[in-house]
């Protein structure tokens, strides 16, 4: 048996804008904090990672 990858997590520098353009494509986060937002997509997590490249 394979293993299935079941989240994506993306860094990024500006979290407001992402969260306009990923809330468009996604439709409102399950989880809207300062240090994480998560999306699911079909049971696939989709989540925003603020702290960018840094974390």
């Amino acid at each position: 048996m394979s293993p299935t990858i079941r989240s994506l997590v993306i860094p990024v520098s500006d979290l407001e804008a992402c969260k306009a353009v990923y809330a468009a494509l996604l439709g409102a986060p399950h989880t809207d904090q300062p240090y994480y937002v998560g999306y699911n997509v079909d049971g696939f997590e989709v989540a925003l990672n603020p702290s960018g490249g840094d974390g």
